[in-house]
C-alpha cells in the first residue's frame, strides 16, 4: 500500500504471491528513477526447499506492475536466505546483501536494479545484517558477529566492498544499524546496544577503516537511526527496558552524542527483537 498524506490514508493493496506453500519475508522498498518507480525486493522460500531474492517494479503513483527480475536464487553451497537488505536511494551502484541460514553474508551488485552480479560471499558469522547508502554511491552494511561477540561493519564504493571491521563488543541480541550522514559528508555512524543495555554510537571518518570509542546515548536496546536529505536532522529511536519507545533528533551524527530523547508511546512495545 502507499500513502500520500503522511500515513493517514492508504491506497489499494497490492498482493505478491508465488503459489501455495511458498513463504515471503524481509521485503525492502527502494525508490528509483527519480521517484517515478519503486522496487519491492522480497526474499522467498519455495515449497521445494529453494530460496531466492526477487524484485518487483511498480509505478510510484498508480502502483501498476512494470517488471519482475531475479537478484539471486539458491545454488550449491548457499544455504537458505534468511534476510535481504539493500542500500536505499538512487545511486550508480546498488548493493544487495543476502544473509543465509548458516550465518554467511553474500553480496550482489547492480547498476540498474534489474541486472545483478552473481552472489559472492562477503563474510561469515553474520546475524541481523542491515545496510544503508552514503555519498558518492557508497554503501555500508553492519551485523552482529556471534564468533567475535561484536558489532561489525563493512563499507564499499563503485560496486566493491572493503574488509569488515570490528567496531565494538556486543551481546547476542544486538542488531547494529549503520547510518551515513547525507550532504556529502563522509561520516559514518554505527548504533547498537551493549550487554548493559546501553545504546551506543561509534563514528568513522575514513569510510569505516577506524572507529571512535563508543559513546553512550541512553539506557535501552535495539536502536534505529536514519538520516534525511536536506536540512532534516538525524533521527534516532530505541526501546526502553519496560517497552517504552524513545525518539530524538540531532543536527548531525556527532551531535547525536548529546541529543535528548522523548517517550513517544503510552503502551509497552515488544522488547524481544529489533524494532
Amino acid at each position: 500500500r502507499k500513502s500520500s498524506d503522511h500515513g493517514y490514508t492508504w491506497t489499494r493493496q497490492i498482493t505478491i504471491t508465488c503459489g501455495e506453500g511458498n513463504s515471503a519475508f524481509t521485503p525492502r522498498l527502494v525508490f528509483c528513477d527519480g521517484g517515478v518507480n519503486i522496487v519491492l525486493f522480497v526474499a522467498f522460500g519455495f515449497y521445494n526447499g529453494e530460496t531466492g531474492v526477487y524484485g518487483y517494479k511498480y509505478g510510484a503513483e498508480s502502483l501498476n506492475f512494470i517488471d519482475f527480475f531475479t537478484v539471486d536464487s539458491s545454488y550449491p553451497g548457499m544455504a537458505a536466505i534468511r534476510s535481504f537488505t539493500i542500500n536505499p536511494g538512487c545511486s550508480d551502484y546498488y548493493y544487495g546483501f543476502m544473509e543465509t541460514a548458516d550465518d554467511w553474508l553474500y553480496l550482489s551488485v547492480s547498476q540498474d536494479l534489474e541486472s545483478w552480479s552473481p552472489a559472492q560471499p562477503l563474510a561469515a558469522n553474520v546475524v541481523r545484517a542491515s545496510a544503508t547508502g552514503g555519498p558518492g554511491a557508497r554503501a555500508a552494511v553492519a551485523w552482529y558477529d556471534p564468533y567475535q561477540l561484536a558489532a561489525v561493519c563493512a563499507t564499499g564504493a563503485s560496486g566493491t566492498m572493503g574488509t569488515p571491521v570490528k567496531v565494538g563488543d556486543a551481546p547476542s541480541g544486538a542488531a547494529p544499524i549503520p547510518a551515513w550522514e547525507e550532504g556529502g559528508s563522509e561520516t559514518l555512524g554505527l548504533f547498537w546496544h551493549n550487554s548493559g543495555e546501553a545504546v551506543l554510537l561509534s563514528l568513522s571518518g575514513d569510510y569505516g577503516a577506524t572507529w571512535t570509542t563508543p559513546s553512550t546515548l541512553a539506557s535501552g536496546v535495539y536502536p534505529f537511526a536514519d538520516i534525511y536529505n536536506g536540512s532534516t536532522p538525524v533521527a534516532v529511536c530505541y526501546t526502553g527496558a519496560s517497552g517504552e519507545v524513545f525518539t530524538g533528533i540531532a543536527a548531525s551524527l556527532s551531535g547525536a552524542r548529546s541529543m535528548s530523547f522523548t517517550q513517544r508511546n503510552d503502551r509497552p512495545a515488544y522488547t524481544l527483537s529489533p524494532a
